[in-house]
C-alpha cells in the first residue's frame, strides 16, 4: 500500500523539514510502510524558504502523487495551508481513504476534520499502526472502483479475520464518524448492531410465479434436501437454514429463474407499493432488477414497468435478470431519474424509488462497504436522492402512490429526505406501511441538529436484529388530487 504523507511545512525551516522527512520515513519503514514523499529532490533550500515554486508546478505534482497513492495520512499537529488543500483534493477529486492525525481535543471535533477524515488518531505511531492494518486488505487507489472479484476478496478477508479473531479488530477499521453516527443513532443497540452487521446472512428465496410455483418449488426444495421456513411477509418467499452452503449458480432450476435468491427486507418496498396488473410503474433506478422482476410477478406479467436506470452496464445486467425470470412487462430506459419528472409528467399509477445510499444497511453481506463509506459520500448523496424523489412524485398521476426506500440507516438519506418533499409539497400524504411477521421502528423526528415533520414518524425503519435481515428504511407516498 503507497502513503501519501501531507506533512505540515508552515512555519518551519528548511533543516527542520529535512530532519522531519527523515524522521517519518524511518517511522514508516519499521511499519512495513511505503511512504509517497512530497519532497523529490527538487525542493532547493533558497525556493523553498521564498516560496518560489510556482503554483501550478506544486499543484500539479501534489495531484499526481495523492493519486499514485492509495492512503493519506494528514499531520494536523501544525497548522499548514498546504496540508488541507491536498486532504480537500484527496477527497472531493480523488476518492482516497484519508487518516488524520489530531491530538487536540477540540481540533478532533471540528466538522471540517470529521467531513474529510475517515479515520481520526491520536499520533503518528496509531496513523501507521492502522495504516498497516488496512494494508492487509486488497484496497486500490479508488476503492468504489475495484472490480466485483476484488470486492469479494475483501469480503473473504474480513470473514477470515473474524474467524480467527473478534469483532475488536474489524472494529478498528470502522470509520471514525460511522462509529460516532451510530452510537448517537442507536444508542443501547451500538454493540447489537455492529455484532448484526458482520452475522452471517441467511438466504431467502423468492418463488418466482412467472416461471413456476409453490408446488413446483417444493418438489425443487425436497429433490436437493433443502431446509426452508416460510416467510409472513409472502405466500412465495422462504428462509433458508442458517449454515447451509449452496452455490446457487450450480443449481439448474436457478439458471432457469424458478426462483430467486432476494433478500427478505430487499422485498418490502415492493410488497408496499403493492403493484396491479392495471397499472403503469415506473422504476426510476431500477438496476440490478430485484424489486423490477417482484413488481412483475405480482403484476402476472401484465402492466407496464418503465425500468430506468443511468448506467448502461447496470442496465444490461437488470435486461439479463428480466429474461431470465421470463418477464415480459418491463420496457428500458437509459438515463438520469432526476429528468423524467420532466420528461413523463403525472404519467404513472405507481413509483418505485430504490435510491443509490451509502449501504450501511447491507455492510452484513457486503462487508467491504464500510471502507467506501465516507460522510462525504453522504453530503453528496443527498441532491441526488432529494432530485430523484422529486422526479418521481412528478411522474406519478394524482392519487398515485410512490415508494422511497435505501438500504441505509442514515437520517440524511431518509427522513431528511421524505421532509424535503413534505415541506415543498405540504399536501402530500405519507402512509402507514404494515408488513405480516416483520418487525418495524418508526422513523425519527430528530437527528443531530435536524427536525423533521411529524408525518415521518409513518416512514418504517428495518434493523438486522429484529428480523435477522439487513438494514432498510422504506417511505410510502400518496400524490393528493
Amino acid at each position: 500500500m503507497k502513503i501519501f504523507y501531507a506533512m505540515p511545512f508552515t512555519g518551519k525551516t528548511y533543516e527542520e523539514i529535512v530532519e522531519e522527512r527523515s524522521r517519518i520515513l524511518s517511522t514508516a519503514k519499521s511499519f512495513g510502510l511505503d511512504i509517497i514523499e512530497q519532497f523529490v529532490g527538487i525542493e532547493e533550500k533558497e525556493k523553498f524558504e521564498s516560496h518560489a515554486y510556482g503554483p501550478l508546478f506544486i499543484a500539479e505534482k501534489d495531484h499526481n502523487l495523492i493519486k499514485a497513492s492509495d492512503l493519506l495520512i494528514d499531520d494536523f499537529e501544525n497548522h499548514s495551508i498546504g496540508r488541507d488543500c491536498e486532504i480537500i483534493m484527496a477527497k472531493e477529486i480523488l476518492d482516497k481513504r484519508v487518516i488524520s492525525i489530531v491530538s487536540d481535543s477540540h481540533m478532533k471535533n471540528h466538522p471540517w476534520v470529521r467531513l474529510y477524515s475517515d479515520y481520526i488518531v491520536l499520533n503518528q505511531n496509531e496513523a501507521f499502526k492502522l495504516a498497516s492494518k488496512l494494508s492487509q486488505f486488497t484496497l486500490s487507489s479508488q476503492i468504489s472502483q475495484l472490480s466485483r472479484e476484488e470486492k469479494d476478496k475483501i469480503d473473504l478477508q474480513i470473514t477470515e479475520l473474524l474467524n480467527n479473531k473478534n469483532l475488536s479488530t474489524i472494529l478498528e477499521l470502522l470509520p471514525t464518524e460511522l462509529k460516532r453516527r451510530w452510537q448517537i443513532l442507536f444508542g443501547y443497540e451500538y454493540q447489537t448492531i455492529i455484532e448484526y452487521s458482520f452475522k452471517e446472512l441467511p438466504k431467502t428465496l423468492r418463488v418466482n410465479t412467472l416461471k413456476s410455483d409453490i408446488q413446483k418449488f417444493s418438489e425443487i426444495v425436497n429433490n436437493y434436501s433443502w431446509k426452508l421456513t416460510p416467510l409472513e411477509i409472502s405466500p412465495t418467499a422462504f428462509r433458508l437454514s442458517t449454515g447451509t452452503k449452496i452455490i446457487f449458480d450450480d443449481i439448474p432450476e436457478h439458471r432457469e429463474g424458478l426462483f430467486y435468491v432476494q433478500e427478505l427486507a430487499s422485498m418490502l418496498p415492493t410488497i408496499a407499493l403493492d403493484p396491479k396488473p392495471t397499472e403503469t410503474i415506473l422504476d426510476i433506478a431500477a438496476a440490478p432488477g430485484s424489486k423490477t422482476t417482484h413488481m412483475s410477478q405480482l403484476m402476472e406479467n401484465k402492466g407496464e414497468i418503465l425500468a430506468n436506470d443511468i448506467s448502461a452496464e447496470r442496465l444490461e445486467k437488470l435486461k439479463n435478470i428480466v429474461e431470465r425470470l421470463g418477464v415480459r412487462n418491463v420496457k428500458y430506459h437509459l438515463g438520469d431519474g432526476t429528468t423524467l419528472g420532466d420528461t413523463y409528467p403525472e404519467s404513472f399509477d405507481k413509483v418505485m424509488i430504490d435510491g443509490p445510499c451509502s449501504n450501511e444497511g447491507i455492510i452484513r453481506y457486503k462487508a467491504h462497504k464500510f471502507f467506501e463509506w465516507t460522510l462525504l459520500q453522504i453530503y453528496q448523496l443527498i441532491k441526488i436522492q432529494k432530485n430523484l424523489l422529486e422526479s418521481g412524485y412528478k411522474a406519478l398521476k394524482p392519487g398515485g402512490v410512490l415508494v422511497y426506500s435505501t438500504c441505509t440507516y442514515s437520517p440524511e438519506e431518509n427522513e431528511a429526505v421524505i421532509d424535503y418533499l413534505l415541506r415543498k409539497y405540504p399536501s402530500i400524504d405519507v402512509v402507514p406501511i404494515k408488513f405480516n411477521g416483520i418487525k418495524t421502528r418508526n422513523g425519527l423526528t430528530k437527528w443531530e441538529h435536524s427536525s423533521f415533520s411529524e408525518r415521518v414518524t409513518n416512514t418504517l425503519r428495518v434493523y438486522p436484529q429484529d428480523n435477522n435481515s439487513i438494514g432498510f428504511f422504506i417511505a410510502k407516498i400518496v400524490k393528493q388530487y
